[in-house]
C-alpha cells in the first residue's frame, strides 16, 4: 500500500489533469469524472502517424 503522501501527491496529480473525486458509490468504489484538461491537446497526427503506441516495440 503506498504512503499517504504517496496518494495525495498521485491524487493532486490526476486533479490537475481534469479529473474530479466525487466521493464513493454505495459499494464504497469511489466516483470520478473526467473534467475538460487545462493541458494544451496535440491530437494532429498526419495520416499514417501511429503516434507512441503504434511506433512502440516491445
Amino acid at each position: 500500500m503506498p504512503s499517504a503522501e504517496k496518494l495525495l501527491a498521485m491524487r493532486q496529480v490526476l486533479q490537475a489533469a481534469g479529473v474530479a473525486f466525487l466521493g464513493q458509490d454505495g459499494s464504497g468504489k469511489p466516483v470520478v469524472r473526467l473534467h475538460a484538461s487545462k493541458a494544451p491537446h496535440v491530437t494532429n497526427l498526419a495520416e499514417g502517424e501511429g503516434g507512441i503506441i503504434g511506433n512502440s516495440e516491445m
